[in-house]
């Protein structure tokens, strides 16, 4: 899978020089072995934009469901070296009740990911006023 997502870059950049490419999950791709305790990979990660990740904190099990602590700390062990190294980090959180939107609007704001909140009705609303296309724009 690295190996096809580096294809993608290398001929989506050779068309347009800026062109952004954001993965979806497959935290273990940012590593060299594919094991938390694995280096990063700094091509991997220098080659892509940025890094999605789902139900960080809420709604792994469905909507305002809370990530159990093995999950999200098997997330964040590849996720954190990564945003140390620059990479932006988008979570999206599957979350209705206002508490559970506010908790992950804090959670994430202070690990410093971009934050994007669905709520039961998959209406999305931008709770920290990032729009993902937006960011990348400024980052040109």
């Amino acid at each position: 899978m690295k190996k096809l997502v580096l294809e993608v870059v290398a001929e989506a950049k050779a068309e347009k020089k800026d062109f952004e490419i954001v993965v979806n999950n497959g935290e273990e791709l940012l590593t060299e072995g594919g094991g938390s305790s694995s280096r990063i990979d700094e091509h991997y990660v220098g080659s892509i934009s940025g890094f999605l990740i789902e139900s960080l904190n809420y709604g792994l099990g469905g909507v305002d469901k809370s990530t159990p602590d093995g999950q999200r700390s098997f997330m964040l062990s590849y996720i954190g070296p990564a945003r140390d190294r620059g990479l932006p980090i988008l979570v999206i959180d599957y979350c209705a009740d206002p508490e559970n939107q506010l908790n992950s609007f804090h959670i994430n704001r202070k690990n410093s990911y971009l934050l994007r909140i669905i709520n039961a009705g998959f209406d999305g609303a931008v709770l920290d006023g990032v729009d993902v296309f937006q960011f990348f724009e400024s980052q040109r």
